[in-house]
């Protein structure tokens, strides 16, 4: 039988900037309180957080080497007011002996109310199930060999992965009207430190991403049962159809999975066993909308190799019809294929020679 998967992963591009708008009085920094100018990392990172707003708190985590003894400074959140982030609590002042020999140094987290720094770069974080609510997660750093009154310029960068799913369909007379997306045998939970991020600033954009090898998951062996599903969508992939946009997008812990074994019809109730997508899927002939299979979750298994700040985007071909998921989402599925010689169709036809009859009417 034939192998059906399909997948084409990608980086995409979006452009984010931060302005700076020094106008208002209410916006010049007090002189020798610790102050920030943001910027969110562009270039070939993707993800919702693309700039921020007043009123947005990031915590901050300061370190100062103070004769040769490192120690934590503070650990706050920092509020913005449209042009420069202050403490949100108390005023922190830079220390007369900042220089070379004994640098400041910062690490922030966006946004404060899902990352609450354990050490001066590591946090722990668990992504949540539904895709509209999970949130984007950017890190930066910045070591300050003085007193930067103007305020100490971040780079803020995307710790985590987005994956985006679209579909097409390559059937001149097949449509599918999908109800529900799932990506499975993935890390929910993980512990972050930037091992080998260097110091950044807004004058080194798009420098130094952050490395998978960052991330340790802590949630243990990944399964088929741990997986991620979008249900109650109502989207119609026609026949001849482009690839277009299935669900929202997720934003998930960067990590490596093998793609998931590929079972004939004979292995029935063999456990998955490595990752893959899936779609919620009816199938009906185009011309007169009868059933060929009705709410089927179908698999596409896939290989999974993600760095933080890059969106994957998998198109999936519908009309290869995948493998289907017999046991639903109980964790215990095996895969046996969905359309393969499905389609009715018909071979040797021939058409009868004409009898020669004798009986010739004549008028």
């Amino acid at each position: 039988m034939k192998k059906n998967f399909y997948s084409l992963a990608g980086a995409a591009v979006v452009l984010a900037l931060a302005s700076c708008n020094k106008s208002e009085v209410t916006s010049v920094p007090v002189p020798d309180a610790i102050s920030f100018r943001t910027h969110v990392g562009m270039a070939t990172k993707a993800a919702p957080k693309t700039a921020f707003a007043a009123g947005d708190k990031f915590n901050v985590w300061a370190s100062y080497d103070n004769a040769g003894s490192v120690s934590r400074y503070f650990l706050d959140n920092f509020k913005f007011d449209g042009s420069y982030w202050y403490s949100d609590s108390t005023p922190y002042y830079w220390p007369s002996e900042v220089d070379a020999s004994h640098p400041m140094t910062f690490h922030a987290v966006w946004p404060e109310t899902v990352a609450r720094p354990l050490a001066a770069d590591a946090f722990s974080y668990a992504v949540v199930d539904a895709a509209d609510s999970q949130k984007d997660v950017l890190y930066a750093k910045h070591v300050s060999a003085t007193r930067e009154t103007s305020g100490v310029s971040l780079n803020f960068r995307h710790t985590l992965s987005q994956v985006l799913v679209k579909a097409r369909n390559s059937s001149g007379t097949l449509k599918f009207e999908v109800s529900g997306i799932k990506i499975a045998y993935v890390n929910k939970t993980g512990d972050f430190k930037a091992l080998s991020v260097a110091s950044s600033t807004t004058d080194e954009r798009d420098n130094a991403n952050l490395a998978q090898s960052d991330w340790t998951v802590t949630d243990g062996a990944a399964s088929a049962s741990r997986s991620y599903v979008q249900a109650g969508m109502s989207a119609s992939v026609a026949p001849d159809a482009a690839a277009s946009v299935l669900g929202e997008p997720w934003m998930l812990i960067p990590q490596v999975q093998a793609k998931a074994d590929s079972y004939t019809s004979s292995a029935a109730d063999a456990p998955m066993d490595g990752a893959y997508l899936a779609v919620k899927m009816t199938v009906k002939n185009a011309s007169d909308g009868s059933v060929v299979a009705s709410e089927r979750w179908c698999c596409w298994p896939v290989a999974l190799n993600w760095t933080p700040g890059y969106r994957y985007t998998y198109v999936i071909n519908l009309a290869d019809g995948g493998f289907e998921e017999t046991n639903g989402d109980d964790g215990n599925d095996d895969l046996d294929p969905v359309l393969e010689n499905q389609e009715i169709f018909f071979v040797d036809c021939t058409v009868d020679a004409w009898d020669v009859s004798d009986n010739n009417v004549i008028l």
